[in-house]
């Protein structure tokens, strides 16, 4: 009996020890639905693409859906709402669409958004971070993308 129970202590132990994290990870075409204090809106990955800049560099592209459910002003998310992430675990810099940070969505609007990041990984993954308020640095969404 104590063998099993010093077991069991053991393993409670290593499930503190390692998290037991159920956060949820999404994936191209899963929305988020994010409530900040002013409303409601929802995110989407659309698509996930490597293009080679006008410098012959690869870089990721990646489109999502912007969705304003309930805020009564307009709302922008932009490039620094997100971290990127490769495959091994690196971060990625951001690569700058131009007419992609100016773009806002009403109450009720849904607009597509383009982010870019350099890419220097032949593994076709990608992690994403995302952040309502990327000042506090509180995630609120991790998206895993392969292609």
């Amino acid at each position: 009996m104590k063998k099993i129970l010093n077991i069991f202590f053991i393993s409670i132990y290593l499930v503190v020890l390692t998290g037991c994290s159920n956060e949820k990870v999404y994936g191209i075409h899963e929305k988020i639905d994010v409530t900040n204090s002013v409303g409601e809106y929802g995110i989407e990955i659309t698509n996930v693409e490597v293009v080679k800049s006008n410098k012959n560099e690869n870089v990721v592209i990646v489109t999502y859906e912007l969705e304003n459910r309930t805020i009564s002003s307009s709302l922008n998310r932009d490039e620094w709402n997100f971290t990127a992430y490769d495959k091994d675990n690196n971060s990625l810099d951001n690569y700058l669409i131009l007419d992609q940070n100016n773009k806002s969505a009403s109450l009720g609007e849904t607009i597509e958004m383009k982010i870019g990041y350099y890419f220097n990984s032949n593994k076709k993954y990608l992690k994403l971070k995302y952040f309502d308020d990327y000042i506090s640095a509180k995630e609120n969404a991790t998206f895993v993308l392969e292609w």
